[in-house]
This record gives structure tokens, sequence and C-alpha cells, in this order.
């Protein structure tokens, strides 16, 4: 029998898994993929993507298609089925060995696009337009070039949404052009857009983009100011541009730097630069709000590439290094000016490889459906990359259960890999027709309830147990199983199952439960007097206060395997301690935990004496096996 200062009561105990599922947000449907992924005729494709505002027409790069060098592949959808549309689109005029199709822009009805290479003629760059009529795609006029060697013309493309205004990024000769189109003849309109009040070499015209009505215009400069980075917006009233306000720079974050990718909402009210958000009133800019930094990333490289939706309130942010270049794109939501991410990591089914997922990303107006470009898809040391697209979708009524690509993850780290008598996470579309968590009313003697209001999940064949559940997201056990590797997962409701998406199993899937906020920065802790371990003001609402050296702190876990004696994985259990030792770390430090066992069905409970660290931000982890629990968790320390 343990005493009281070894565990927590059950109620109290299952505060980590509560607050998972409660500050996720679960009210807004989640993207599923649609169909597999885009493969065309071409290599390398996915290095930069579009689409058109209704979402029914895509366009990709694959800069190393032969034998003019690169072209751009187009896709047409019809009743949610994608097909190419043509052969590839590849200049006539480009000067080998050109590699065209760097970047890519569409008009709003699709039937404009512009293409644009930096690496044209020795690095002075050009730009492709081309239109299509009746499902027929021709190139129009002669290509658009650089004004000096080495302009890297081409860099950046973006088009208004009619197709008559366009600009180009020439990050080598520090600005941006813009043309117009009148009767299909193109011509430059004013001089070169060139922010003030740079630093050093900012390399302007890394990245574009234009409001709809092309009347406003945003210039990135990755490599102002020694890399920190910088943005300019510009306005045009007549045909006269000028600019308006001083430079964007990012802020609130250590080392903020404002990234390489920009997109502008159809008002041109609403920018994303990297992963930073502004907003004008009037003719002023503002940050709103902090970085956008998705939840569930392993490494860095999110806001390599973003879009906005028409209205400015859905943002996609793409980072292709994440998980070790296998890449991921997040999507996140706007309301009342406050954004949030909604659902977990898009990470396309079908990759092959480290296949750079987000490496581009596009989203169409209504912010409905999403294009994310994978231009290391399936590569081969002898022929290269192919690459490929993929398509998510965010159906705005849906009656049918589905689950999202990636949608099994772990309940704690929102990352793949489950194991048995572990919390999992199932996200997706129509799981459930209600929000809630499980009473005292749905469990069977000391047996957990294998379904709430018709809603149930298998596991490899085996019923899992339901905690929670909501249209987007559940909360379930998985259920005692000896098999590892891939398993199936399916949902049904009221008789409906499904699709059935594959989760890794493990005999152990260790991960720790934090705060949602901060991309769950944060351990879930509680000192031994209650009191939750936070930065103070993490959450609205939840009193919270540094950990100090000293303090007898309670840590929460799942997947960590069987205890001494065993716990039944389904019923009501006794505490009781695992089976095998832990190793508990924080700041470095490696402590021995008072207990390390479970409380409470799938959930286990740690309870250390914080050691002699200093002020901050202390990585904390706890292995067992060969396993540890997930990276870049901390416990904030405050003497």
């Amino acid at each position: 029998m343990f005493s009281n200062r070894k565990y927590v009561n059950p109620v109290h105990a299952l505060f980590a898994l509560v607050v998972s599922a409660s500050l996720l947000p679960t009210a807004m449907a989640q993207f599923v993929q649609q169909g597999g992924k885009l493969v065309g005729t071409g290599r390398s494709q996915g290095g930069a993507v579009a689409l058109s505002a209704d979402g029914n027409t895509a366009i990709v790069t694959c800069y190393g298609s032969q034998p003019v060098g690169g072209a751009a592949i187009v896709f047409t959808r019809a009743s949610g089925v994608w097909s190419q549309q043509g052969a590839a689109l590849a200049g006539t005029d480009g000067v080998y060995n050109v590699f065209q199709a760097w970047s890519v822009a569409l008009s709003a009805d699709g039937n404009t696009a512009i293409v644009g290479q930096p690496l044209d003629n020795a690095n002075v760059g050009g730009a492709w337009v081309y239109a299509r009529t009746g499902g027929v795609w021709s190139q129009q006029g002669a290509k658009l070039v650089g004004h000096v060697a080495r302009a890297d013309y081409g860099r950046s493309v973006g088009l208004s949404a009619d197709g008559n205004t366009a600009i180009v990024g020439s990050g080598g000769d520090d600005g941006a052009w813009v043309l117009t189109r009148k009767g299909g003849v193109w011509s430059q309109q004013g001089g070169k857009l060139v922010g003030s009040d740079s630093i050093g070499n900012s390399f302007q015209g890394s990245a574009v983009a234009l409001s709809a009505d092309g009347n406003t215009s945003i210039v990135v400069g990755y490599s102002d100011n020694g890399g920190v980075g910088a943005a300019w917006v510009f306005t045009r009233t007549g045909d006269v541009w000028n600019q308006q306000g001083g430079k964007l720079v990012a802020s609130g974050r250590l080392n903020s730097q404002l990234g390489n990718s920009a997109a502008l909402s159809a008002d041109g009210n609403t920018a994303i630069v990297g992963t930073w958000v502004f907003t004008r009133t009037g003719s002023v800019w503002s940050q709103q709000g902090g970085a956008l930094v998705g939840s569930g990333s392993v490494g860095n490289g999110d806001g390599y590439s973003v879009a906005l939706s028409g209205d400015g309130g859905t943002a996609l942010i793409g980072g292709p290094y994440d998980n070790n270049n296998v890449g991921a794109t997040w999507v996140f939501t706007r309301t009342g000016g406050a954004w949030s991410q909604q659902g977990g990591k898009l990470a396309g089914t079908g990759s092959v490889g480290f296949s750079e997922q987000g490496g581009s990303v596009a989203l169409s107006s209504d912010g409905k459906t999403a294009l994310v470009g994978g231009v290391g898809d399936n590569a081969n040391n002898s022929s290269g990359r192919d690459g490929a697209a993929w398509v998510f979708v965010n159906p705005a009524i849906s009656t049918d259960p589905s689950i999202s690509s990636i949608g099994v993850v772990n309940g704690a780290s929102f990352l793949p890999g489950i194991a048995p008598g572990t919390w999992i996470s199932i996200q997706g579309v129509s799981l459930s027709s209600v929000t809630r968590s499980w009473t005292s009313a749905d469990f069977l003697g000391s047996s957990l309830p294998t379904q709430l209001d018709g809603v149930s999940v298998i596991v490899n064949g085996k019923p899992a147990y339901i905690y929670y559940i909501s249209p987007t997201q559940l909360n379930v056990l998985t259920p005692a199983d000896t098999t590892q590797g891939s398993v199936p997962v399916q949902v049904t409701t009221a008789n409906v199952k499904s699709n059935v998406v594959n989760a890794n199993a493990a005999t152990l899937a260790p991960a720790l439960f934090t705060f949602s906020q901060q991309g769950g920065r944060y351990v879930a802790a509680v000192r031994s007097d209650g009191a939750y371990i936070a930065p103070p003001d993490l959450i609205t609402g939840l009193p919270a206060v540094p950990a100090k050296p000293g303090d007898i702190i309670l840590l929460y876990g799942t997947g960590f395997g069987p205890t001494t004696p065993p716990s039944p994985i389904g019923q009501v259990i006794n505490p009781a301690p695992l089976a095998t030792p832990v190793t508990v770390s924080i700041g470095g430090i490696v402590v021995n935990p008072q207990f390390a066992g479970i409380v409470s069905p799938g959930l286990y409970q740690f309870n250390v004496v914080v050691p002699n660290l200093p002020n901050g931000d202390n990585a904390v982890s706890i292995g067992i096996g060969n396993s540890s629990s997930q990276p870049n968790v901390f416990l904030t320390v405050q003497r």
C-alpha cells in the first residue's frame, strides 16, 4: 500500500488528461488528404505550387525536367478526382541549362499562370506567362526578363485575381518589378520596388505577394540586417507605386528571423511573412500576436512557405525540415484577432523517403483546399528526385467519419507511435455528433466504456476504451495487444465506418503530458500542495507558479508500460509502480523519483524533487528501457 504522498487520487491524476482534451481546438473540422499524391510528368516536382481561388486548378513546378530543364504541371479537379491537364508548361525561349519553374502563381479563375526562374541565362532570370482557353494552355508573349546581370529575376512571383497585374521578385537586383497586361500584352509598370531603410544586402524580392485587386504588394528581404529579415509594403494609386510605412520586422521571439515567404489576404489587409502575421488598419501596419509555431513539430523550419485564405482568417505554414526532412504543414485559424492551430500537422500519405513536404504551400480562397509540395519525394541517387504534391480538404459538411492522414497520435506528445494501454488522440472529421467525456454512467462495473453515444474505435481488431469524443477529436485508451509494427485503426459512428489509418505500435510509447499553449512547450506539472507549475499567465484563468529547487512536483505521462503487480488494461485500477525503472532528467540532472507508476487507467505519475537548477526553462525527459519521452519539453524554474 502506498502513502498519500506517493500518488494523488484518480480525479486529480486525470488533471493532465483533461487539460489535453479541453484545451485543444475541437470545434472546427480538420483537413484530410484528398486522393493520392499528385505526380505528373517531370522530376523534382513540388518546389513551388499554386491554386486557383476555387481550389479546382493546381499548378506544380518541376524544375528538373528535360530537355528544357524544367516546367510547370497543371492539375484539375473534377468530383474530387485530380488529373494532369495537358503537357507540362515550358517556355520556348529559355536559355539552357535554365531549369525553368522555380516560382509560380495563378489567377483566381486559374486561367493565367506565371512561372519564374532566376537561373535563366546565367542568373539574369526570367518569367513566363501562360493562358488557358478551353482547357488548352499556351505561352502568352515572350519571356519577361531582368534588367541587370545576375538579377535573379523570377525568384518569386505573384498575380492579382484577374491575372492582369504581376509582380516578379528580383533578389539579386534587390527589389521587385510590377507588370500589367492589356490586350494580352505585358509591360512594366513603373520602376523597381525597393524598400527604404534596409540594412546591408537585404535580398529584397526573395518573396513577393499581391492583393486580389493588385493594388497592394509585399516584398520580403530575408537577409536584411544580417539575416534578421524584413518586409516592405507598397500600394498603387493609378499607375504609381509607393512604399506604405516603414519596413515590417518580427518581435517577441528569441533570435526572431522574419522568414523567406509571404502571402496577402484578398483585401491586402492581412499579411503573413514566415510565421508572423501583420495587419493593416487604415494605412498603418502592426504585428498581430506572436509567431505561429505548430505543435507536434520535430526539428525546425516551419514558416519556410506560407499561404492565406482570401479573408485572411486561415493560414497554412509549411515546414519541409520537420521530422528529419519528411516535412509537414500546419493550419492556423483566426478568431477575434487571436490565432490558434487547427488540428494536427498535415503530412501526406504515400511519401517515399525525405519528401520535404511543406517546402511549398497554397490555399484556396475559402481556405478549404490546401496544396502541399514535397520536392524531395522518392529520391534516387542515380536519377535525382521525383517530387510530388498532396491535396488536403476541409469539408464544410461531412456525414461519414474520416480520420486524417496522420490522425492517430500519442495523446500526450501528439507524435506518431502507440503502445498497449496508452492514451491516444484520433483526429479527423465527423468523428462524433456530440462533444463529451465519459461519466460514471458509462462504466460497466469496473470496466471502462468501449463506446460513447455510438462512437467506438477498433485498434488492430480489438475495441479501445473511449474517454472523450468530439466531431474532430477522440481520446481513447488502446487495448492490450502484443502486436508490434503497423496496426489498423478505425472509427465507427452510428454503424458507419471511417477510413482505416495505420499506426505504428510498439511495446512502449512514453510521453509526457504538456500544456497545449506555446506548442506544448511546458510539461503539465503539479506541486505536492496542488499548485500548478508553469510560467505565470501561461493559461488564462489558471493560476500557475514556476518550480523552485527542492519542490516536490508531480509529472504525468502515458505509454510507460507494465507495472508490478500488473494493472489490467481497460479496468479501474489501483496505483502500482512501474515494472521497469525509469530515468528522470531535469535540466540535464538525473533525479531519483519518489514514485513512478500508474495511478489511473493509462495515466502514469512521477513524483520528483526539483534539483538545484538555474532560473529559466529546463528540459525534462523520462527514459524507460530504450525509449524516452518526447523532446523539447520544459519545466520553468524561478528561485
